[in-house]
């Protein structure tokens, strides 16, 4: 999945359906106007998914764990293995906050998960 996201727009959600082990990965290219925006490397960048009942966490990831920068301008790569997380769905979102304080959430969703039907 490749998706970007502009300054301009209002969070987007994105749902997703995962089979159990299997490993998440998607861009996201940061825009204004149109172009991609130069210099996010000094920006934090956070994804969490979360227990959809109990609010625990259960996959945090961040800058060298789990996110990347592509080398790309203002783009990152977003990789979650699904190993760990049962049969369900699970609320989950992505945010940055630059070096100024600006925090946002360009887009969230729900993973589902559903069970593997090949077994190695």
């Amino acid at each position: 999945m490749a998706t970007s996201w502009n300054f301009d727009e209002s969070a987007k959600t994105v749902n997703v359906k995962k089979t159990k082990g299997d490993t998440w990965l998607f861009r996201v290219t940061f825009k204004q106007g149109g172009v991609p925006i130069v210099g996010v490397t000094d920006w934090v960048f956070r994804m969490q998914v979360r227990h959809p009942r109990t609010g625990d966490i259960l996959a945090d990831l961040s800058l060298g764990a789990g996110i990347e920068f592509t080398g790309s301008d203002g783009q990152i790569e977003v990789t979650l293995t699904t190993e760990n997380l049962e049969c369900n769905q699970y609320p989950y979102d992505l945010e940055f906050e630059r070096p100024d304080g600006y925090l946002r959430t360009p887009f969230g969703g729900k993973i589902t998960i559903a069970n593997q039907v090949t077994q190695v």
